[in-house]
């Protein structure tokens, strides 16, 4: 019988017909759907966002291999779970005037496409008019503050977003013994004013704030002048993202607002930071981690989080399941309150591998936008079946350009 790795060498043989061009002169099938109009029948089936979205909704936030594949190919194409759109039903209903449980925590095995179940929650909740409050993976701001000195394909997924940098650390004067994060908190509030750009003239300051000795905003001033003077002056950015948190909180019953974390285990676990003296620095001294915790267990709107092993550093995890990453070992002992209470806010969803029909759906796909140029049999299907167990990032990576 042969290898793992021998099999999969023949079946990169045998897709060896794989290219990486645009297929835009080719005639093929629509898939493209607004996300408001998916139903029952489109659930574990292919359909594509629509083309002016894909820049404006998710610019970098999508897991690189992901990305490279979308450019390619010419257009961003995913399979509906049936997790995303049992969320996106409930999201309908929703009123946020009214009692409600909207926060789910997803969670599965590494590469079973949560980030991507994530996304397409997100971009339902932004063609339905919401206010998207997202904290994405750490690729996002590797490119926001790089911008075009590099380029998607150097994107490697090694951090998580707030906590795995070397972006710079600026001691806080507000809250003593712990970090502001300049750099960082810039880049997310661009993010946030490019997702939210119709959103941030209707929030208004509730009280005045201080943000230094010259620096002050006065209540009822319109938020988009706060978030200018942050991206004017980094070293008031962390101030003014904390400051943005609590006004959404206090405007809540407004409008409807979606807190979406991706990764976030990552508050609770070892950063890669250290200080002027050179000692590691805890999630917990982080302003940003500290003002996005405080406003988890209580934010009024509707919340959805999701877990992530692979881009762990200085510390592992036996398990992927909930337990494992939010109340296990990589969580201190003194902070497993607090993401204990968290975990037990949330239902947690596990989002599973493909189905067998759904791999074989995404194989149609590749094969009708000629991402596969030959033939697939039975047998290659039965291939990739066995090698993949149906997990999407393997299926992805197996069905690469060689």
């Amino acid at each position: 019988m042969l290898r793992v790795s021998s099999r999969s060498a023949v079946v990169r043989s045998l897709l060896s017909g794989i290219r990486r061009q645009s297929t835009k002169d080719a005639t093929v099938e629509d898939w493209t759907i607004n996300p408001l109009e998916l139903g029952e029948e489109n659930v574990s089936h292919m359909y594509c966002v629509p083309s002016g979205d894909v820049k404006t909704v998710f610019p970098t936030s999508l897991p690189s291999q992901f990305s490279t594949q979308t450019t390619s190919i010419g257009e961003m194409c995913w399979i509906l779970r049936r997790q995303s759109y049992q969320m996106m039903q409930e999201l309908k209903s929703f009123d946020a005037t009214q009692p409600h449980n909207f926060r789910y925590l997803l969670y599965g095995a590494d590469g079973s496409g949560k980030t991507i179940c994530l996304h397409q929650v997100l971009h339902y909740c932004v063609k339905a008019g919401w206010l998207v409050v997202f904290v994405p993976g750490g690729l996002y701001y590797i490119y926001i503050l790089c911008g075009p000195l590099i380029s998607s394909h150097s994107l490697i997924p090694l951090v998580f977003s707030w906590t795995h940098s070397d972006r710079e650390l600026r001691p806080s004067t507000r809250v003593p013994g712990t970090f502001d994060q300049p750099d960082t908190a810039t880049a997310w509030l661009k993010a946030f004013r490019t997702l939210n750009s119709h959103f941030t003239s209707q929030v208004q300051l509730s009280r005045d704030w201080q943000w230094g000795k010259k620096d002050h905003s006065l209540a009822g001033e319109e938020m988009n002048k706060v978030i200018d003077m942050g991206l004017l002056k980094p070293a008031l950015a962390t101030d003014v993202v904390v400051a943005l948190l609590e006004e959404l909180v206090l405007s809540s019953g407004r409008f409807n607002i979606m807190l979406a974390v991706d990764e976030f285990n990552g508050s609770f676990s070892p950063t890669t930071l250290r200080n002027q003296q050179k000692e590691w620095v805890g999630p917990e001294q982080l302003n940003l981690i500290r003002c996005l915790l405080q406003h988890i267990p209580q934010f009024p709107g509707a919340v959805l989080l999701s877990l992530s092993r692979s881009r762990m550093l200085r510390c592992s995890a036996p398990g992927w399941t909930p337990d494992h990453l939010l109340n296990g070992g990589t969580v201190p002992n003194e902070r497993k309150l607090e993401s204990r209470a968290i975990l037990d806010s949330c239902r947690a969803v596990e989002i599973p591998p493909y189905t067998r029909q759904e791999m074989e759906r995404c194989l149609d796909y590749y094969s009708q936008r000629r991402w596969i140029t030959t033939d697939v049999s039975q047998a290659v299907l039965n291939e990739l079946w066995h090698l993949t167990s149906g997990c999407p990032k393997t299926l992805q990576r197996m069905c690469a350009s060689l």
